[in-house]
């Protein structure tokens, strides 16, 4: 059944509470088998963010490992369904999977507002899974969507992040990310994955970041879908629009991401 755990007895009830919305919509979204072994954890956030426990939905592998592990970062529309199934997607490939609300323990719903902070709970969720005796601490990547692949973009580009946290990922996956401002200065290998027809996040803008970048830094692997736009991985029942952007899913181009996200980390993680 759906857990809540990994945390002490002083945080239990303020997660427990924070976490009943997440768990129905973990339950109600999940394939029943997912849901037979999902895992709530608290996360403990980062000294000068908020008290409150962040939450986390954990997916492992079978067996004691150690395995490489990703941190999965959502987007503006918050902690849902495309979490959890890139989480078990990553579990079946035989990765840890941290998949990280950002929004719930800060009373979120959106972008609007104060900043989600999810740049900075990349960095707690690696603290969490690198002191797990079933995680390879060396070998930890992280995956975001949206503003989530604003943040995997931002965690890993050439500044302070490194020194500040004591941490390293060892790769970044970005879906649809701005590029909007980023340098493109990685520290590590980094995927983007974005459509042409994106109309919220910009090809050419990633295009742009990528050709300015500094070429001694880590390769950066850009990949655009000529017919795809914001959200592309996303099931919908046909085209529709979000604050005047348009969305619609792309099987083909989904199939050929996963297939991208799969062999990227298969060559930074293992």
């Amino acid at each position: 059944m759906l857990r809540v755990g990994g945390g002490g007895a002083s945080t239990e009830m303020t997660c427990a509470r924070m976490s009943a919305t997440l768990a129905v919509l973990l339950v109600a979204t999940m394939p029943a088998a997912a849901a037979q072994s999902a895992e709530l954890v608290q996360v403990a956030p980062q000294a000068f963010e908020s008290k409150q426990p962040l939450l986390g939905y954990l997916a492992r592998p079978h067996g004691e490992g150690p395995f490489p592990a990703v941190v999965l970062l959502h987007g503006c529309a918050g902690f849902g369904p495309r979490e959890t199934h890139w989480a078990e997607e990553l579990r079946s490939w035989g990765y840890v999977a941290l998949a990280v609300d950002s929004f719930t323990p800060r009373n979120m719903s959106g972008c609007n507002g104060p900043t989600s902070g999810n740049e900075v709970d990349a960095f707690s969720a690696w603290q969490y899974l690198t002191r797990r005796p079933f995680v390879t601490p060396d070998r930890v990547a992280v995956l975001g969507f949206s503003l989530g692949g604003i943040a995997a973009v931002g965690d890993v580009e050439s500044n302070m992040w490194e020194q500040v946290y004591h941490a390293k990922f060892r790769g970044a996956v970005a879906f649809y990310p701005t590029c909007t401002g980023d340098s493109g200065n990685v520290t590590v290998p980094t995927l983007i994955l974005i459509g042409e027809k994106d109309d919220w996040a910009w090809a050419r803008a990633c295009r742009d970041m990528v050709e300015a970048a500094d070429k001694k830094g880590a390769p950066i692997r850009l990949v655009v879908y000529p017919d795809a736009t914001h959200d592309f991985d996303v099931p919908a029942t046909g085209p529709y629009q979000v604050l005047g952007h348009h969305m619609a899913f792309d099987p083909g181009a989904t199939r050929d991401a996963e297939k991208q996200v799969r062999d990227f980390l298969d060559d930074v993680l293992q």
